[in-house]
């Protein structure tokens, strides 16, 4: 049995088996996988060091033709295969392989805050949690992407709502039905609405994280440029019908990795 109490040294002893299980779907990420996975193994050193507890990390293969399997091996992290070539698919398929009671899904091209596990361990340690999401910042500076990030950050700060980082408690997850399948994209929207929906009903509450976060690549803005970004946005906005059109999602599924 594994105590909670810090030993000698002042550290505090590992409990038995992960406590939180963060999920990464990745198509070809080969290229962006590996900064993703030093700064996940960063975050878990220091939630051994302050929380005495463990993460695992899953890198879901989602029919990469790359080496994408092989670096996340090399990484530490455990491999699950899912063929079909969607978004929500992965995201579901690492969550159903995933052993800790919390479970997280973080995109392959971030790079994620030292004090993230620790901080959702934290707020997760309350039983009215049901879930929640962390802060997104721009990988670099430039004046559009920076008034871009500031206007989905304050209306995130007014609604209550983050989409960083999503995670949840494993039966939570479970009962609000994962991420839906239905659509190729916006599956992350849909999937805290679900979470806030479930806190309403349990009179429990939605954990917004303020003080970590992820560091997400701007890699679709270097390619189809902001305007086209902004306007892929806007037209699913209006004909929500496109978001179950893998076709009508390219600046999602072809992305140059």
């Amino acid at each position: 049995m594994v105590s909670g109490s810090a030993d000698a040294g002042g550290r505090r002893p590992l409990r038995e088996g992960p406590a939180l299980s963060v999920v990464v779907p990745a198509f070809n990420e080969e290229g962006y996988l590996g900064p993703l996975l030093d700064s996940l193994e960063r975050a878990r050193e220091r939630l051994a060091r302050e929380r005495g507890k463990t993460a695992e990390v899953i890198v879901v293969d989602n029919a990469s033709t790359d080496g994408t399997a092989a670096l996340a091996r090399a990484r530490g992290a455990r491999v699950v295969f899912e063929p079909h070539r969607q978004i929500a698919a992965a995201r579901n398929a690492g969550v159903r392989a995933a052993v800790g009671e919390i479970v997280a899904t973080c995109d392959a091209d971030n790079v994620v805050s030292d004090n993230l596990l620790v901080r959702i361990d934290e707020e997760m340690a309350d039983p009215r949690a049901v879930g929640g999401g962390v802060r997104i910042l721009p990988e670099r500076q430039r004046w559009d992407t920076d008034l871009l990030f500031w206007f989905f950050d304050r209306a995130a700060l007014i609604l209550g709502t983050s989409f960083g980082v999503l995670f949840a408690r494993r039966e939570t997850f479970e009962r609000i039905g994962g991420f839906p399948t239905e659509i190729y994209v916006g599956e992350d929207a849909f999937f805290v609405l679900g979470l806030k929906r479930e806190a309403r009903r349990r009179r429990g509450k939605f954990v917004s994280i303020r003080d970590a976060f992820i560091r997400t690549s701007l890699r679709k803005i270097d390619q189809f440029g902001f305007g086209n970004i902004l306007w892929q946005h806007v037209k699913f906005l209006f004909a929500p019908w496109r978001l179950r059109r893998r076709e009508a999602a390219r600046t999602w599924y072809d992305v140059r990795k």
